[in-house]
């Protein structure tokens, strides 16, 4: 049985140990890292039979994974063990930074044999000649050399030295004013200062090296990072002051001018799917752009999930993992099984809108040989009454299969709102991805808070209907709107609508804007 601990500052002899000894270039295995991230990842580790072995949540969820294991001995018997552990915590065997020889080794394993294997493009690290980085020659990077002169020339006092803990203040300063250029500061972000702020405190106990950059006297950019193995130096972070033109290109020279002569190789992290962020990455044209191997268990609803959406929308694995990872778990899932086979899914979330708490429907998939008997509209019905359980006054969709008509006719949807949905999320995912063509769908859920909210924005509105919802009994009855207050009476009157009708006779041009509430099992 693996005992695992947090990871702490005394362990990075230990590390570097194993570190040293491996051809590992991954971002994911520098100590300084992995400590400095622990308050999102929760690191925990392990030295056993001649093996390194390292768990952490994924995202920040409480989904687990495990790096690949480092050191020499009986592999086999290894993952037989953290494949143990996985099972005592109830979660799919999931690893991650897996490389090469690694994944050619997995083809003969028992225990690995049938995992699915795949790679992130959002996850790989660009590493560099660490010479070229310092230098700049030759014609492709002679835009660079431009940007750098251009800097000198407006800064002629300019100067790149060793970071030290006086400098840290400055740091601070530079970090408030790139935080406040940004439109939002989301927890992405939030969790980025966090890692700042734990590698200072520890920044001579992680081994970490860094250098400033100054201008006519004002600090204006900072890096830095430490030692991955023998060879190859890791960038953990890289800040400059936009106002300052061609300080990063600068602050990005400086830190590798300062590296002694047997570094060869510089790891500049990922870029995380951001299209500037691999632009600029690109530009100093990486030696290699290492895509790692990522793996987990071919059963259970993950590994259903994940096979089922590809067949029905096509998605790649990049994006499969920078969705189900932080946002599909138990509580989101609804899931319809037909002989021990998944037959037809969909997921919902939960929001804050100006209407108050609504619910999203997202990905709504059928086995295509399964179409036609109706699992589509069970699975849709399902996922509303979960949603209303979960205390959402209406559930919005954005309609992608057009001739799917029974949004309106069977399950009382209408269109809502004068803008398409926008979604606010922790790491900018987006669960529409067509800002011109996510228009919502709405199905109310509890008539009478949808209502009280209509009453707020219209006081002089006065009428009386009845409501006849075939999907919840419980919100049919008669609602009357006295220009105050609504009033709820389970008896029937007269003039009787639809839940798509009263959507349309007392609509609301806001609610569009979606911001995502982060649920049970999600940091």
């Amino acid at each position: 049985m693996i005992q695992f601990k947090p990871i702490s500052l005394a362990d990075r002899p230990i590390f570097e140990k194993y570190l040293k000894k491996s051809e590992k270039q991954d971002c994911s295995y520098a100590f300084a890292n992995l400590f400095a991230w622990k308050h999102l990842y929760h690191t925990l580790w392990c030295e056993k039979d001649g093996f390194l072995i390292t768990r952490f949540h994924i995202a920040g969820s409480e989904k687990i994974a495990y790096l690949e294991p480092l050191g020499n001995g009986d592999l086999e018997q290894i993952l037989s063990e953290i494949k143990s552990d996985a099972d005592a915590v109830k979660q799919p065997l999931r690893l991650a930074a897996l490389s090469n020889r690694f994944f050619e080794n997995a083809q003969k394993s028992n225990i690995l044999k049938d995992f699915y294997f795949y790679k992130n493009r959002d996850l790989a690290n660009y590493i560099y000649s660490a010479e070229k980085l310092r230098s700049l020659s030759g014609k492709s990077l002679h835009s660079k050399r431009n940007h750098i002169a251009k800097f000198e020339e407006l800064y002629p006092e300019c100067k790149g030295r060793t970071l030290t803990r006086e400098d840290f203040p400055a740091i601070q300063r530079i970090l408030d004013k790139w935080s406040s250029n940004q439109e939002e500061e989301n927890s992405t972000m939030k969790m980025e200062r966090e890692m700042i702020r734990t590698a200072l405190e520890n920044y001579e106990a992680l081994g970490l090296h860094g250098v400033i950059l100054c201008a006519n006297g004002k600090a204006v950019a900072f890096s830095f990072g430490s030692m991955i193995n023998s060879d190859t130096f890791c960038v953990h972070v890289e800040k400059a002051d936009e106002d300052y033109k061609g300080a990063f290109a600068r602050i990005n020279q400086v830190m590798a001018e300062s590296l002694p002569k047997s570094v060869k190789y510089i790891n500049r992290e990922e870029d995380l799917g951001l299209l500037n962020l691999r632009k600029a990455k690109l530009s100093y044209h990486p030696e290699t752009i290492a895509e790692e191997y990522f793996a987990f268990s071919p059963t259970g609803e993950e590994a259903d999930i994940w096979k089922l959406w590809q067949e029905c929308f096509h998605d790649g694995d990049t994006f499969m993992a920078s969705y189900m990872y932080p946002y599909s778990d138990a509580n989101s899932r609804v899931l319809l099984y037909d002989e021990g086979k998944l037959a037809a899914m969909f997921h919902v979330h939960s929001f804050k809108s100006s209407w108050g708490q609504v619910g999203y429907m997202y990905g709504l998939g059928t086995d295509p040989l399964k179409r036609g008997e109706g699992l589509a509209t069970k699975v849709i019905i399902d996922s509303l009454k979960h949603l209303k359980e979960q205390g959402n006054l209406a559930a919005w969709v954005i309609q992608e299969n057009k001739g799917f008509q029974g949004w309106q006719h069977r399950l009382n949807f209408a269109s809502s709102g004068k803008e398409t949905l926008r979604f606010l999320t922790p790491d900018d995912f987006d669960f529409g991805g067509d800002p011109e063509d996510d228009w919502g769908l709405c199905r109310i859920l509890n008539p009478k808070k949808y209502l009280e909210r209509y009453v707020e924005k219209h006081p002089d509105e006065k009428s009386e209907f009845s409501l006849e919802d075939p999907i919840f009994p419980e919100n049919s009855g008669t609602y009357t709107l006295d220009g105050k207050n609504v009033i709820f009476s389970p008896k029937m009157g007269k003039e009787i609508v639809s839940p798509q009708e009263l959507l349309a006779r007392y609509s609301m041009d806001d609610g569009t804007e979606l911001k995502y509430i982060v649920g049970s099992g999600q940091h």
